[in-house]
């Protein structure tokens, strides 16, 4: 048995106890609770969550690390525990060179000195030290794929003052001769963090925004009438067929 921590509003930090072949991953939740009804007289709650579960994948948490490579260099600058691993895991381009594989825990074991043990714990600490420090992505990039039957255009910017929302109608009148329109609305927005970088992608369609449109597409999708193709790539003419039809 593992003791308790009460408190209140949130949880304790995990205690494990694990094999390589039956790990454990023991979480003690803990909450304050305010009595509603007779049938819950007490105050606080303690709740045990005890899971058999997968470790997660130490080559994904690799992989995790390398798509992030500005933060980690950040975080642990001047870290002798961590140095050497470092210094090897960032020496080659593993993501965006093809020719490479992410390395084995055995081959960084070889590099660094270190046992397949020392070295899968050494990434794990590191991984989870990680998520204990703030994150920066200092830079903001944002861009718009504007779309109209098969022609797209693809607009770059920097320093947006206002990031647009769903819905809302975009004038475009420097890009007509492109795809013969300049009124768009704002489909979908997308954000994505990598190394510092903070990537808005704005997917941009032809026309006016119809909400009551889009409410009964996202209803179709949801019953099966549309196909996953047609909610995310067919133009709205073709929707409003198919769902004209399918009454």
């Amino acid at each position: 048995y593992l003791p308790v921590t009460q408190g209140v509003a949130g949880s304790s930090p995990v205690q494990t106890a694990e094999s390589l072949d039956n790990p454990l991953i023991i979480r003690t939740f803990y909450f304050l609770h305010t009595p509603l009804s007779p049938q819950f007289p007490h105050n606080i709650f303690i709740i045990f969550m005890l899971k058999n579960m997968k470790v997660y994948s130490t080559k994904r948490a690799i992989i995790d690390l390398l798509t992030v490579q500005e933060q980690v260099t950040r975080v642990f600058n001047g870290s002798e525990k961590y140095r050497r691993f470092i210094d090897f895991i960032f020496s080659k381009d593993y993501l965006g060179d093809n020719n490479l594989k992410i390395p084995t825990i055995k081959e960084i074991s070889t590099e660094i000195d270190l046992s397949n043990t020392k070295v899968t714990k050494l990434i794990r600490d590191l991984y989870d030290e990680l998520f204990d420090n703030k994150f920066i992505f200092n830079k903001t990039e944002v861009i718009f794929h504007v779309k109209r039957f098969d022609y797209y255009v693809f607009l770059e910017c920097n320093d947006l003052k206002y990031i647009p929302r769903v819905g809302d109608e975009i004038h475009l009148p420097f890009v007509k001769a492109k795809t013969d329109c300049d009124i768009y609305y704002v489909e979908r927005i997308e954000h994505s963090f990598a190394k510092n970088l903070h990537r808005i992608n704005i997917n941009l369609k032809g026309g006016f925004y119809n909400q009551y449109f889009h409410y009964e597409k996202n209803k179709a999708y949801e019953n099966g009438k549309i196909s996953f193709d047609d909610f995310y790539f067919s133009e709205d003419y073709i929707i409003r067929n198919k769902l004209k039809f399918s009454k």
